[in-house]
């Protein structure tokens, strides 16, 4: 129940009766009112502030105790109205309660999905490689890498009478070796999700050239990814291809390698992104 004001005396049940009469409350309230000028007696400035002081005090708490929003809903109370469960256990706010398989023994539904979670209960495989969500790891993709595609002297094949080659892997390093100038290619598919971005091709002779297309398997689309004169056997060659026009669903690569002699090709490296 609400705290009765000083100018509300007169209605105070606790109050004593002989303070109710008209004269006394009268009286009373005339010391205590803070905005009268004037007084008799000395003291009465001094009720007069400390009612004040009082009367801002019982607002606070008289707000406190049931705090009414404009709504018309409360915002605190000592107890719920309507009793809940928490995870089973009744609540209404008038004490602490214990919910089984949180802080004491028992157990929850946890059926559903959880948000988030530090490792998975179970680690599974992803792409070959153990995953249990503590760290971040590397699929094992084509010849154990995301990021490298490596190539043997058997990608390149001779191209017409002029690229006669043989293969010889007992030599020292294995290679493909040109009988004469000619012209040696290798197709090549990526994995799915991964663009090429650079190309090397390894040999005996670094006057050799090295040119890179893009084609597409179901037509005769082909498009150059290096200049017309291309780069040397032996150094990098970045392609000019951004990852966005590149599908490993829809494209391969197409390396061509002319030789100018009886030359040796070793094989070769294609970086990925």
């Amino acid at each position: 129940m609400p705290i009765r004001k000083s100018n509300d005396i007169a209605n105070d049940p606790n109050v004593n009766s002989r303070l109710k009469g008209s004269v006394q409350v009268s009286e009373i309230l005339e010391r205590f009112n803070v905005t009268k000028v004037n007084n008799i007696l000395p003291g009465d400035e001094a009720f007069g502030y400390l009612s004040e002081k009082a009367d801002q005090c019982i607002d606070t708490i008289n707000a406190n105790e049931t705090a009414v929003s404009s709504s018309g809903t409360v915002e605190k109370a000592k107890i719920l109205n309507t009793t809940r469960t928490i995870g089973g256990v009744s609540f209404n706010g008038g004490a602490n309660i214990d919910l089984p398989g949180v802080n004491e023994s028992g157990t929850q539904n946890t059926s559903g999905v959880a948000a988030t979670a530090t490792i998975l209960a179970t680690a599974r495989t992803i792409g070959g490689v153990s995953f249990n969500g503590s760290a971040n790891i590397v699929p094992k993709q084509h010849k154990g890498s995301i990021s490298d595609y490596y190539l043997t002297p058997g990608d390149f094949y001779p191209v017409g009478s002029r690229g006669q080659g043989s293969l010889m892997p007992g030599t020292t390093p294995s290679a493909v070796v040109s009988s004469q100038a000619g012209t040696y290619t290798a197709f090549i598919t990526l994995p799915l999700g991964s663009a090429p971005r650079t190309v090397i091709v390894y040999g005996s002779d670094t006057r050799n050239v090295v040119r890179v297309y893009m084609s597409k398997f179901n037509t005769t689309t082909t498009t150059p990814l290096t200049s017309a004169a291309g780069f040397a056997v032996g150094s990098t060659g970045l392609l000019s291809l951004a990852v966005s026009n590149w599908d490993s669903a829809g494209w391969y690569l197409a390396i061509s390698v002319t030789t100018d002699g009886a030359d040796s090709i070793y094989g070769g490296l294609i970086t990925m992104r």
